[in-house]
């Protein structure tokens, strides 16, 4: 996954434009943050955006990049074990909370998953930039693949940072804002520095779609407390929570 994700960003710039969007919501995107004219971005990262829902991931592959030749077949079948990946830890999470899952499980068979395939290139004046700014992640869980070069951060408390070291085959799973709420923890802070070898990592989010659309593969579901919904949480802290 890792390999094709490198294979990627190595084309040459015109390959990779051809799936340039302005668009923020488009199924498919390429960005870069090294235009900071056009872009008004300080981000040292390329990224490559696959909406891949669970309910129509074999009607988006179609329109993903074909070049490489293999990026359908495997970032599709990585797509499918993270669904199924994702369902189990949702599933224990919610057993762990003591809330009948099936309704929720439901939602999310038939929500939003999104992929987001980022290279962090070296950078010659790392001091002056970061990979990616502190954020926390939009969704439920996130599924974290990185390679084995350092960059990851996570917050620990006021500013303090920690570096996450890689690990071989390792995921990273962390809490998003959409479970913040229900649980208590608030979601993951992380950042990404920038260094002098290049970083590729792949995030895979999942949440429950904030309403049914055809464009983006999202379909209506029933059963599901409207509480799990992102018009319900999204910007949603509650002050208890630590």
């Amino acid at each position: 996954m890792l390999d094709v994700a490198a294979r990627f960003f190595a084309l040459p710039f015109e390959e990779r434009a051809r799936h340039m969007s302005p668009d923020i919501r488009a199924p498919v995107r390429y960005g870069t943050s090294f235009n900071q004219l056009n872009d008004g971005v300080l981000c040292w990262r390329d990224f490559l955006k696959l909406l891949c829902n669970p309910a129509r991931l074999d009607d988006v592959v179609p329109s993903w990049p074909n070049n490489p030749s293999d990026l359908r077949e495997v970032m599709s079948a990585y797509a499918r074990a993270n669904q199924g990946l994702f369902r189990e830890l949702m599933e224990a999470a919610l057993e762990a909370m003591g809330i009948t899952g099936e309704g929720v499980l439901e939602e999310l068979d038939c929500g939003t998953q999104m992929m987001m395939v980022n290279c962090f290139p070296a950078c010659p004046e790392p001091e002056l930039t970061l990979g990616m700014p502190p954020h926390s992640d939009y969704g439920f869980l996130t599924l974290l693949l990185q390679d084995q070069v350092n960059g990851l951060e996570v917050c620990q408390g006021d500013d303090d940072w920690l570096l996450v070291d890689p690990l071989p085959g390792a995921l990273i799973i962390n809490v998003g804002d959409h479970l913040e709420v229900h649980i208590q923890q608030r979601a993951v802070q992380e950042r990404v520095a920038s260094g002098a070898s290049e970083l590729n990592a792949i995030a895979d989010l999942g949440c429950v779609a904030a309403q049914p659309s055809t464009r983006t593969g999202n379909r209506p579901c029933t059963g599901a407390s409207r509480r799990w919904h992102p018009t319900a949480v999204h910007g949603h802290r509650p002050d208890h929570l630590p």
